[in-house]
């Protein structure tokens, strides 16, 4: 076996003993290899979270007939997944982007899941800058009725590890108004796609 592939079977051993005991392994990752850059250490008294005010969903009408909604994401420690269902009646396809919200230097994943007869799984993640939306992840309906059922999974992947830590969530449809519900958050490790 290769040392990358022993090195990596040893974090995922560690991530997997952590997770049992509720203990986040990202204290202990290594420091950044020579060239790359360091993570942005927070500022004391510097939250990775909006206030709750700020916290609700954000619904805009587009001038094609689809629809913004802009999410949060809220997480008390790595190894939670917040999940959201969404319909979207007379829609063909299902955008959704993720961006860290307050401390640059946290990387968030999207994954996105549509079931019809032909399901398919989307996955993006944040490039780590404050505001810096990933690429869209993209899923498609093949219903005749063009009507979207997605899953939305938000979590966190890596960075300054400063919890509680949110992300935005970009959800565009290219249809009629679509409905969201919070389903809620899980204790789980993800497994991609």
């Amino acid at each position: 076996m290769t040392a990358s592939f022993m090195k990596l079977r040893r974090l995922a051993s560690l991530v997997l003993y952590c997770a049992a005991l509720g203990v986040s392994p990202l204290a202990s990752a290594e420091p950044p290899a020579a060239g790359e850059p360091a993570e942005a250490a927070p500022r004391a008294g510097e939250l990775n979270y909006r206030s709750t005010g700020q916290r609700q969903p954000q619904i805009t009408q587009l001038s094609d007939g689809g629809q913004q909604i802009l999410l949060s994401c809220l997480l008390s420690r790595p190894g939670q997944i917040q999940r959201y269902a969404v319909s979207c009646p007379g829609t063909k396809q299902l955008d959704v982007k993720v961006a860290d919200c307050c401390i640059p230097g946290d990387h968030w994943q999207v994954k996105v899941k549509s079931w019809d007869f032909k399901p398919n799984t989307a996955v993006a993640t944040a490039p780590g800058g404050d505001g810096d939306f990933s690429a869209p992840a993209r899923v498609f309906t093949y219903s005749s009725s063009r009507d979207m059922n997605a899953l939305i999974e938000c979590s966190y992947l890596h960075g300054v590890n400063v919890f509680p830590a949110e992300s935005f969530l970009l959800v565009e449809s290219s249809g009629g108004a679509c409905s969201v519900t919070d389903v809620g958050i899980t204790e789980e490790i993800d497994r991609s796609p």
